[in-house]
């Protein structure tokens, strides 16, 4: 009772809280920070904040305060930085200086107007790890600065103080201890001073240099942003002369010098970023671990005899058995998140890396006669990596890469044609047709790949080559990717982590399919970004989803933005989906083991989900820019609806608040309502769901179970009284039949013994003895069960005792009537009888 009470208190506040926020959202601000107001003014001070130095101290409080301003400033100099600290922040400044100044010595930055898109995409991945770097040198000495300035205003606003007070009193006058306290004051605020002062300055020398440096990087970050968006407009532009032509004037010291190149901006682009990215790799390596504990976990649990069958790949289950490289692969799509900016040369050479696991794997699940085409197709990826390296403008990558093209024709045309391979898959129609025309349009691509390449088109002859080897090579990778995914999802909720867990296991099916539509959504997400980036569109499209959802509309005098609405949706919706796992998992898991009263964890489970989605609801208010003076209309309105056209409505959500809080009805009571006996199911805020014993869900407005009588057979407890009437015939020997009959309750598991069952000889009937059983189960849910084998046992019981069980006789008596007499024009019957025929 007092958990109810408690309960009760708590709603009562939050339902106050959020009627005194409602109604006074003009004038104050919410808990959750929700401005209450649209103006921009500050509030207005507290009447009783009277400063300090503008009111008569008496002469405890100048003693008090004099104390505590001298042991402030005799402390002060513990608040100073170190020389030490000082100079490091010196020598990091130093290093982001010398660091920039490299790059603005680098060679790519003097002829930018020839690079490649993969060298000004380098050159930014460079810059936006500088601008990282130079950003957290920036917080940490702002940091520094803002503690020291504070400290700073404290010993200015001591020394204005008792300066005023200096000026205010005559100190031949004062107190001896209050005059040399002062003395003591101001000799320890300007020694304190002029310290504060001189680390402060060189501080913000630092800070100015390093603000200068991020301008810097930011205005050569829009300049190769801007070459970059001019490269594609160069596309279709001729950048070389035929391929015989260039052939003639083609020099071996030109190769060597381009691979030495490539050589010198890697180190460059690699400078640092062992430093830059440690945490990342930590992480990394973290991740790997983490995979590797769970497909070795998985390895030796018998669980992983469970199959998981992909459509194409049969069973997925089996590369559990290389637990090493399926962690690896795995880890490969976290690398694209936590690598995100590190240079390309880096990645590469994880791509690389991953693609020995992906053989390993791919041999376990992929039919021979596709992995034979697969590892061709790892070739052209090496193939067009290595005319990126040696640059496809000279006539070395030109001729690497009218090679690749040539022997990509050459695989597309064994695929297709001479091989059938397509045809050769055990995969749906539709996906053979899908698939046969992807590679008929990559095959016509590359045709005109090969013309673009001959002609001197190097630039689109380069561009689409090497982005529909990339994109297809990462589409198979994926696929992998995601069936492994699944097969983990499936081996983890069906045993190793399901199992654990009640809830979990319990729900397990549930759950797989939400995460396994999770994990496709991340896969498409994935493919769609690799076609972005691959076709060069990454920016643009990111810079069009930002000004979308940034740029303000209106309707009317109302102002919002796209992402206002979107932030809105995400917050509500999260918070809804996570209240219902909050839910299920403290009512099933967690409150069930606290040894509450029955229906309690329901009841405090569905006020927690509540709460989280008010507390959602706020936040998205918040994050949708939407005030809470606005929303006073609404509740208004909403409140002049109540007394005309929502009285019901109304009256079932306070009848939902008092089937929480009194709980006459639980889940899983059995109930009777106008004549309906079933379940219940759910208890919910407007209506409640009774599942009846023919199985029909019946919805029940609560107001109804407030207003009208409800029969619970299972309130208190799931005990009940059944009523067996049993007949014998006349001549039977009733004491016998008594203790037949209590031997058969005596003897069946289902009767309880308390309250003791009862045989009574009821009444002498019309063609048998009468005897009535009463007797108690606590298995309510089978009381006709029961009944029913107690009606069996006590008939072969009666049957074996020769005891006969009579049916109703009645004797029938015929009577004979006189033919009818005609007086008078109307027919009379007589009244006499004649013989009585038995």
């Amino acid at each position: 009772m007092c958990t109810i009470k408690v309960l009760r208190i708590v709603f009562l506040g939050i339902f106050l809280l959020l009627g005194v926020s409602t109604v006074h959202g003009s004038s104050s601000q919410d808990i959750f920070g929700i401005s209450g107001s649209g103006s921009s003014e500050q509030a207005p001070q507290k009447k009783d904040s009277v400063d300090v130095t503008k009111k008569e101290l008496t002469l405890s409080e100048l003693v008090a305060k004099s104390a505590e301003d001298y042991r402030f400033l005799e402390n002060i100099e513990e608040r100073l930085l170190d020389s030490a600290t000082i100079a490091q922040e010196k020598r990091d400044v130093k290093v982001r200086i010398q660091a920039f100044g490299e790059f603005l010595a680098d060679e790519r930055n003097a002829r930018a107007d020839t690079l490649s898109y993969r060298e000004l995409d380098n050159l930014e991945r460079q810059l936006v790890r500088q601008k990282n770097a130079v950003t957290r040198e920036i917080d940490d000495i702002s940091s520094k600065v803002d503690r020291l300035d504070k400290e700073k205003d404290h010993i200015e606003e001591v020394t204005q103080f008792w300066e005023r007070y200096r000026n205010e009193h005559d100190l031949t006058r004062e107190n001896k201890v209050i005059r040399d306290k002062i003395r003591e004051i101001k000799r320890k605020a300007q020694l304190a001073k002029p310290k504060f002062s001189k680390q402060l300055q060189e501080l913000l020398i630092l800070l100015d240099q390093l603000n200068d440096i991020t301008l810097s990087i930011d205005e050569h970050t829009r300049t190769i942003e801007s070459k970059i968006s001019q490269s594609g407009d160069s596309l279709f532009t001729k950048t070389s002369s035929v391929i015989w032509e260039q052939a003639t004037t083609f020099r071996f010291q030109g190769l060597k010098r381009n691979f030495s190149r490539f050589l010198s901006n890697s180190r460059a682009d690699l400078q640092g970023v062992w430093v830059d990215f440690a945490a990342n790799h930590v992480l990394m390596l973290l991740i790997v671990l983490i995979l590797f504990g769970i497909c070795l976990n998985i390895k030796k649990n018998k669980d992983r005899k469970k199959q998981y069958k992909d459509d194409y790949l049969g069973n997925v289950t089996d590369v559990f058995e290389r637990p090493f490289a399926t962690a690896v692969f795995l880890s490969f799509i976290f690398s694209i998140f936590i690598y995100y900016n590190a240079p390309n040369i880096f990645f590469e050479v994880w791509i690389l890396l991953v693609l020995i696991p992906f053989i390993a794997l791919g041999k376990m699940l992929f039919p021979d006669q596709v992995m034979r085409y697969i590892y061709p197709f790892m070739l052209f990826w090496l193939a067009i990596k290595i005319v990126e390296f040696v640059s496809y403008k000279s006539f070395t990558g030109r001729v690497i890469l009218l090679i690749t093209q040539v022997l990509f024709m050459v695989w597309v045309y064994r695929v297709l044609i001479k091989d059938h391979v397509l045809e050769k898959l055990e995969i749906s129609e539709k996906w053979i047709r899908y698939l046969s025309r992807y590679f008929r349009v990559v095959g016509a691509i590359f045709v005109l790949s090969i013309l673009a390449n001959i002609l001197g088109f190097l630039e689109i002859s380069y561009y689409l080559s090497s982005v529909l080897i990339k994109i297809t090579l990462f589409a198979v990778m994926l696929y992998l990717w995601n069936a492994i995914i699944h097969s983990l999802l499936f081996l983890l909720l069906e045993g190793t982590l399901g199992q654990p867990i009640k809830v979990v296991y319990r729900n397990r099916k549930v759950i797989l399919k939400f995460l396994n539509r999770v994990v496709d959504i991340i896969t498409a997400a994935l493919l769609l970004y690799a076609l972005l980036v691959g076709f060069s569109l990454s920016v643009s499209f990111f810079n069009w989803v930002s000004d979308f959802l940034q740029t303000e509309r209106n309707i009317g005098s109302i102002a919002f933005t796209y992402g206002d609405i979107a932030w809105l949706v995400i917050i509500i919706w999260s918070s809804i989906l996570i209240s219902k796992i909050v839910r299920v998992i403290l009512r099933d898991d967690i409150l069930i083991r606290a040894g509450l009263s029955r229906g309690l964890p329901n009841t405090i489970s569905m006020l927690v989900q509540y709460v989280i989605v008010t507390i959602g609801f706020f936040f998205a208010l918040g994050a949708a820019g939407i005030e809470l003076d606005r929303l006073a209309i609404i509740f208004g309105a909403f409140s002049v609806g109540i007394g005309f056209g929502l009285q019901n409505i109304f009256n079932n959500l306070v009848s939902g608040l008092i089937l929480i809080f009194e709980r006459p009805i639980h889940i899983n009571d059995t109930i009777e309502v106008n004549s309906r006996i079933g379940t219940v199911r759910s208890i919910g805020i407007r209506s409640s769901n009774v599942r009846t014993f023919d199985g029909a869900e019946v919805v029940i407005p609560n107001g109804h179970l407030i207003s009208n009588e409800v029969t619970n057979w299972t309130l208190s407890d799931k005990r009940r009284r059944i009523e067996v009437i049993v007949g014998v015939a006349y001549g039977s020997d009733v004491n016998k039949v008594a203790e037949l009959l209590s031997k058969v309750l005596a003897e069946h598991k289902e009767i309880v013994d308390d309250p003791t069952p009862q045989v009574l000889f009821q009444e002498f009937g019309d063609s048998s003895l009468n005897f009535r059983l009463l007797f108690w189960t606590i298995n309510f849910d089978d009381w006709i069960r029961i009944r029913s084998e107690v009606h069996f046992a006590i008939n072969d019981i009666l049957a074996e005792e020769g005891i006969e069980i009579p049916f109703p006789q009645r004797d029938v008596h015929v009577r004979s009537w006189e033919p009818l007499e005609v007086k008078e024009g109307r027919a009379e019957s007589t009244t006499r009888p004649l013989k009585d025929k038995k």
